[in-house]
Formats: structure tokens, C-alpha cells, sequence
């Protein structure tokens, strides 16, 4: 090679014609000279090294033959991915293409073996040749699969041998076993099975290997059909490929699977080829077979490994993303906070079922705080190590809610341009709390059954069953039983899911814990805004206990919240919302109690008087009186003072 060679025959080699360049180009690094698209084009295995031996270009061809993507083969020795030749030769190989520019070798080739990702081993051709500029010189490696040509050559050689051994057994009078000692004398050495058969299938020739592989001894076989070896499905198959050889069809190459004497499968590599006689007419076939079975079982190993390992990252993927949702939304605030005595049964029924698997349904008016008693039960259970997953069905739309819950697969419907793992899979080996429950169409709960029952479900698009391992609490504000009356719900589902029901009292039914209630309010808002404490009167708290709470906690939530915002002194600035109070109750009672709670407020709390409550109301004091005690609402004297 001459001391400035000529950057388009360098190029040339790439197997890809080169457009002219006047002058030539002079560049910096091998990338600068836009070889890229000229290795993709290359019909080869195509790197680019550089003088530590380190790859610094890849093409397509050379991610498939070593099964690695480019990112990683940039970067790594390339004597990493030869097995033997290049350890030892390639030293010198480099001092000659790095070394002396009036001595470098123009290319220089040889064969080795190549070690793919996966472990195997593939025979290659390799061509190396120079690419160098005016500051550097890169090796240019091109290299071939050679597995098909070994095989052809190997099985031509054993076709002229077996051939020259017949006519020289015919040349000097040897017939029968001696002519077989000699064929035998060839083969026997061979690590893969070399069976020879006449064209009615019947085995000539059976080495020691095929003996290894297939189980039968060379008496056993010999005279056989060589459908003792080939599984019932394949023998109209293995009887069209005899048809097809003994019409001159060549060489084939091939992987099946085989039948051993005890029964068992055996993968096997297979070459198959005509065997002609001395006049060149086809009187056999010969068959060189591989053992691949334990290349085979590790091979789907790894896939099945890999494919566990991406369905774990897409878990934990959707687990993560879960996470970062429930961050943003659940507030500072998450602790049941109460002593009455309803919340203690609630809690001790808390304690009873967390430690078991049982499905749980959770049932109260909206803003009691039905998630945190879902939470309170994951929390005490054997599960807590996991997040729980939840699920608002009330949140989304039904053409939505399924693929959320089951997932989906990529084209499922229109708009699915990604695979979506969903909330059921996400939860496996966690608790799912689905929050009203009752929003669900009757599709999905028809779907939702399958996995309380079973643990089984499909994703959206997909036929294949997934199992999980999912405890399950749902959560309603209503009567699932009348939806059942009114099929809007189904049966099945509501007797699954009623095993363990806990109802969360309103915030009417336990008063008493108002007080705490507002100061554990009080104090996260007062964090939060960056406030000074606020001082709450005790006429206000028995305001705030004689009010109905339509909204529950929540409502309660949002009066503390907006009193914290208002508040510029020390004194809470509380007022209750007179919307609320003409919101529907449920009972005559709670409406009763609602109205005459209103006219007190209204009047001051004063009873007697042309002013007072019973004149509004247009009753008798004492019949105001009668009523009050009735519905436990405290007269102006049990309140402190107040007049009446």
C-alpha cells in the first residue's frame, strides 16, 4: 500500500461502488467520511476498528450475525468476538496495518469461528483491510457466515471419499463388510450423526454419533426404516423430501426434531443430501445431524427470560408511573382521626380482616373517608410492602375503564398504538382498591368476577389468559343490593364481593370526634400556608357539631381550609356553608333536625320570645323544647350560656 492511499478503493472494499471525488476527500475520523450508508449497504458483517483494537462503526448486517445491537458493539474489542485465530494473529495483524505505510498489507483474510451474544459458536470468513486519512488508520473487518459452505464442503468430501472407497472396494475385489470397514473407518470419528439410506428409507449407515444421539444401536437401525426416528407428524414430510432427492433436488439444510429409542424429542440440525453411485445416479441420501437440543433449551431460556424480564420493567414501569400519580394526588393528611365508639368498631373490623385475603367491601356516604380505611387494612396486611393500586371507576369513561383495569395490547382498537399494562396486573401480589365500585358497566363486572373468582383475565387484543394474585377492596357510597334489584348490578359479583362488608359512619353519627377532626385540620393548613395557630371558641366547635355535614370529613375538610385562608388574626374565621344545609337527607329525622339546626342559627339560638325559634317555627316552646332533647340538640344552657 502506498504512503497516501486512495480513499475510494478503500471504500470499494465495503462491496458498494463509490462515487467519484475530485479532489479526494481529506477527513478527520472514519465517520467523516459518510461510510456509514455504504456498511449498512455491505451484503456482510461489517466493523470498523480502530488501532487499540476497540469498534468504532457497525453495520445492520453485523448486529445479526453476533446478535448484540450497535450501542453495544461500540466500544468493544473485537478480539472479544473471535474465538480463536484473531487471539493470536490479530497482534500482528495490527502492527501491520497500524505499523509502516510503505509496507501495510492492501487486505489480508483467514477463517475463524465468531462468538455470538448467545453463546454459540458460527464458523466465518474475515477480510480485513485499511481505511486511513491524513491523521488516522482504521482496520475495515468484513466477515461471513460460513456455516452452509462447511456443511457443503464437509458433505462432499464424504461423498468423493465414500465414493473412492466404493470403487476401490470394487477395484480390488472387496465387497460387503470390507467396504463398509472402510466407510466406517471415516465417519465413526464424526461428533454429529451420519446416517446413509437407500431411496426406499431403509438406513444403510449408522455411525457411532447417530448411536449417541438417537439411542439405537447401528444393529438395531440397520434395515430400518428411517422413520424410527422421525415423529409420526413429520414422516409425510420426511417421505416427500426422499421423493424430492431421489429427482435430483441438492443439498438441503434444515432444523426438525427427532424421535430417540426411549421415546423422547431430540432437536437436531440436519443436512440432507443425495448419495449417487459411481454413473452419477442418485441411489440414496445421507443425513449429518446435529444435536441442538441444549442450544435449543437455552436459547428459549434466555427469550423466556428476556420476555420475564420486560414484562417486570413494564410492571414495575407501570407501578412507578402509578406512583408518581398517587404522589401528586394524595394530600399531607392521610390518618383516621376519631375516639367514638363507631370508628372504634370500624377499626376493630379493620384489624380482623387485614390479615387475611378476604375480598372487603367498604360502604358509606361520600366524604367519610372510605380510602382510608382501604389503606388502613393494606397497610396491616401481609401485602403492605407492595403499593396498593386504585382505581376511581367513577372517574373514568366506560370505553376507558376496561383497558385501564385489564390493559391492552398494541392495535387493540383504534388509538392503541402502545401495549398497556393495567391496574389488575400492575396490583399482582398487591391489594386493588376499586373506589365506587358501583360506576362499573356490566361488561366489567363480568371481567372483574373472572379475576375475583379465578385470578384470571385477558388483556384487550389478546387471547392469552393471565393469572394474578390480587386481594381485592371495593368501595361504594351505593346500595349494590338495589342495584342488583334494579340489574344494574350483578348478582354474582355482589355475593363476591359482600363477604366482609365495613360501613363507615357519616360525620353526623360521630360528633365527637369533630373536635379533633378540626385540629388535626387546623394544623396542616396552618404548615402548609405558613400560619400562626389559630384559636378556635368553643361555641364554634359546638357549631361545627350541631351541623348536619351532608359532605362528611370532606366538607369538613374544605370549612377549615377556607376559615385558615381568610384568617388574619388569631381567632379562626370560621363560617359554615347555608347551601349545604338545604341539601336532601335521607330520613324525616335528619331532615327535622336539619330545619330546626337552621332556625336556631338563625335566631341565636333564642327559644322564647317574639323572635325566638318556637315563634318561627310556630310551635310552643316547650314542644321546641321536646324536640330538641329528641333529636340531642343541646338547649342554650347546655351550650354555655347562650340565651334562650
Amino acid at each position: 500500500m502506498s504512503a497516501s492511499p486512495n480513499p475510494r478503493s478503500e471504500m470499494f472494499l465495503l462491496g458498494v461502488p463509490t462515487p467519484r471525488c475530485d479532489p479526494p476527500m481529506r477527513p478527520s475520523s472514519w465517520a467523516d467520511l459518510g461510510a456509514q450508508s455504504l456498511l449498512d449497504a455491505a451484503p456482510d458483517a461489517m466493523l470498523v476498528v480502530n488501532q487499540a483494537a476497540k469498534i468504532v462503526g457497525v453495520n445492520a448486517q453485523a448486529e445479526e450475525l453476533f446478535g448484540y445491537g450497535r450501542e453495544e458493539l461500540i466500544g468493544r474489542s473485537v478480539e472479544s468476538l473471535i474465538l480463536f485465530g484473531l487471539h493470536t494473529e490479530h497482534p500482528q495483524h495490527r502492527d501491520n496495518f497500524f505499523g509502516d505505510p510503505r509496507v501495510r498489507p492492501t487486505r489480508m483474510a483467514f477463517e475463524s469461528f465468531a462468538l455470538r451474544k448467545d453463546g454459540t459458536e458460527i464458523p466465518v470468513e474475515i477480510n480485513l483491510s485499511s481505511l486511513t486519512n491524513e491523521t488516522s488508520t482504521f482496520v475495515i473487518s468484513s466477515i461471513r457466515d460460513v456455516t452452509d459452505r462447511r456443511r457443503t464442503e464437509g458433505l462432499k468430501m464424504l461423498n468423493a471419499v465414500l465414493r473412492e472407497t466404493s470403487e476401490s472396494a470394487e477395484q480390488f475385489g472387496l465387497i460387503g463388510d470390507t467396504a463398509r470397514l472402510g466407510h466406517s473407518a471415516i465417519v465413526e470419528l464424526s461428533d454429529d450423526a451420519i446416517i446413509s439410506m437407500d431411496l426406499q428409507g431403509i438406513i444403510t449407515d449408522w455411525n457411532p454419533a447417530a448411536e449417541r444421539i438417537y439411542g439405537y444401536s447401528e444393529a438395531e437401525a440397520v434395515g430400518q426404516p428411517i422413520t424410527i426416528i422421525v415423529p409420526p407428524e413429520l414422516r409425510e414430510e420426511e417421505n416427500k423430501l426422499l421423493q424430492q432427492l431421489g429427482a435430483g433436488e441438492s443439498t438441503r439444510h434444515f432444523e426438525t426434531v427427532r424421535v430417540r429409542e426411549n421415546g423422547s424429542r431430540v432437536n437436531v440440525s440436519l443436512t440432507v443430501s443425495p448419495i449417487r453411485d459411481a454413473a452419477g445416479r442418485i441411489v440414496g441420501a445421507s443425513k449429518i445431524a446435529r444435536d441442538i437440543t441444549e442450544a435449543k433449551r437455552t436459547q428459549e431460556e434466555l427469550q423466556k427470560s428476556y420476555a420475564e424480564i420486560r414484562h417486570l420493567k413494564e410492571k414495575l414501569q407501570a407501578e412507578s408511573d402509578y406512583l408518581q400519580g398517587e404522589i401528586r394526588y394524595i394530600g399531607r393528611y392521610e390518618e383516621i382521626v376519631g375516639e367514638s365508639e363507631v370508628l372504634r368498631q370500624v377499626l376493630k373490623n379493620v384489624e380482623q380482616v387485614a390479615c387475611t385475603d378476604s375480598v372487603v367491601l367498604i360502604m358509606g356516604e361520600s366524604g367519610t373517608g372510605k380510602e382510608l380505611v382501604a389503606r388502613a387494612i393494606h397497610n396491616l396486611s401481609r401485602r403492605k410492602d407492595r403499593v396498593m393500586v386504585k382505581v376511581d371507576c367513577a372517574a373514568l369513561p366506560a370505553t376507558l375503564i376496561e383497558s385501564e383495569l385489564f390493559g391492552r395490547e398494541k392495535g387493540a382498537y383504534t388509538g392503541a398504538l402502545t401495549r398497556q399494562i393495567g391496574r389488575v396486573e400492575t396490583a399482582d401480589g398487591s391489594t386493588l382498591f376499586l373506589d365506587e365500585i358501583g360506576e362499573l358497566g356490566v361488561e366489567a363486572q363480568a371481567k372483574l368476577l373472572r379475576v375475583v373468582q379465578e385470578g384470571e383475565f385477558e388483556r384487550l387484543g389478546s387471547a392469552k389468559t393471565n393469572r394474578v394474585n390480587v386481594r381485592l377492596i371495593a368501595a361504594t357510597h351505593r346500595d349494590l343490593a338495589e342495584g342488583v334489584k334494579n340489574k344494574t348490578f350483578r348478582e354474582d359479583l355482589f355475593y363476591r364481593l359482600n363477604v366482609f362488608p365495613i360501613r363507615v359512619p357519616p360525620l353526623r353519627e360521630r360528633a365527637e370526634d369533630i373536635p379533633l377532626l378540626v385540629t388535626a385540620f387546623l394544623r396542616e393548613f396552618e404548615k402548609k400556608m405558613g400560619k400562626k395557630s389559630c384559636r378556635v371558641s368553643s361555641r364554634m366547635v359546638d357549631e361545627l357539631k350541631l351541623y348536619p355535614w351532608p359532605g362528611n370529613i370532606r366538607e369538613l375538610r374544605n370549612v377549615i381550609e377556607r376559615a385558615v385562608i381568610v384568617t388574619t388574626g388569631d381567632k379562626l374565621n370560621l363560617q359554615l356553608p347555608k347551601s349545604s344545609l338545604a341539601v336532601p337527607t335521607r330520613t324525616l329525622k335528619e331532615a327535622e333536625y336539619q330545619h330546626i339546626f337552621a332556625i336556631l342559627r338563625k335566631t341565636g339560638w333564642r327559644i322564647k320570645g317574639p323572635n325566638g325559634a318556637a315563634t318561627v317555627l310556630g310551635v310552643k316552646p316547650s314542644t321546641l323544647y321536646t324536640a330538641m332533647r329528641r333529636l340531642h340538640i343541646p338547649t342554650g344552657h347546655e351550650r354555655g350560656g347562650i340565651p334562650s
